[in-house]
Order: structure tokens, then C-alpha cells, then sequence
């Protein structure tokens, strides 16, 4: 197999490791060319439609700053609270060709806020 050659939407070291585990997990031989992308969107994305819009903007960015690379790659994570009063958290993975494809999927989770007193 060729190698992927990825443009990432972050200089994250956190996200750059965990992306790293995932693709030598799945067998992928890949280089990763990490760029720095903006959102566009809040720091702190507090909806859905705002983490969905920053991982989008991230991964075609990404790609279009690196003439090397395939594809770039946009990760955005956020938050928002439901009607329930209970937050819901999201991570949005994004895939932009240079070709104009666009693909994104979502990791979602309802998180329990604990306190102490």
C-alpha cells in the first residue's frame, strides 16, 4: 500500500498522538503533515452545528495549504447543553479531498458533571 499523505488541521500534540495509535492500529502507513488551521468558530465550540462547521473548516484549510498532501484532516471537539439541563459532548472528524469531496462523522457522548462540596 502507498503511503497517506494526511494535512491535519492541528499542531495538537494530543490529537496528532491519538491520531497516530489509530493509524498504526488500523495498519495505515501514513505521513502526517501538521498545519496550522483555523476554525473559525468559538475557542470553545458550544453546539453541534459549531464543532460540525470548525472540523469542516479545519480539514479544508489543512489540504489546501499543503500541496503534498491527499487530503487533509479536521478534528474539532464541543459541546452543548441539552433541554434536560445535562451537556452532551461531541468530536467531529472531517475529510476534505482535493477534489472538493467533504465527509464528517461524529462521536457524541452525554456527560455527567460532577461536583463536590
Amino acid at each position: 500500500m502507498d503511503k497517506l499523505i494526511l494535512a491535519v488541521g492541528t499542531t495538537s500534540e494530543l490529537k496528532l498522538s491519538f491520531l497516530k495509535e489509530v493509524l498504526n492500529e488500523i495498519g495505515v502507513s501514513y505521513e502526517l503533515i501538521p498545519t496550522k488551521a483555523n476554525s473559525n468558530v468559538p475557542d470553545q465550540p458550544i453546539t453541534e452545528q459549531h464543532t460540525l462547521t470548525g472540523s469542516m473548516n479545519r480539514a479544508k484549510e489543512a489540504v489546501n495549504k499543503t500541496p503534498q498532501a491527499e487530503a487533509g484532516l479536521g478534528i474539532e471537539v464541543g459541546y452543548q447543553k441539552e433541554k434536560n439541563k445535562k451537556y452532551e459532548m461531541f468530536c467531529y472528524s472531517t475529510i476534505a479531498e482535493k477534489n472538493g469531496n467533504v465527509i464528517s462523522c461524529c462521536c457524541q457522548e452525554p456527560l455527567t458533571l460532577h461536583t463536590t462540596s
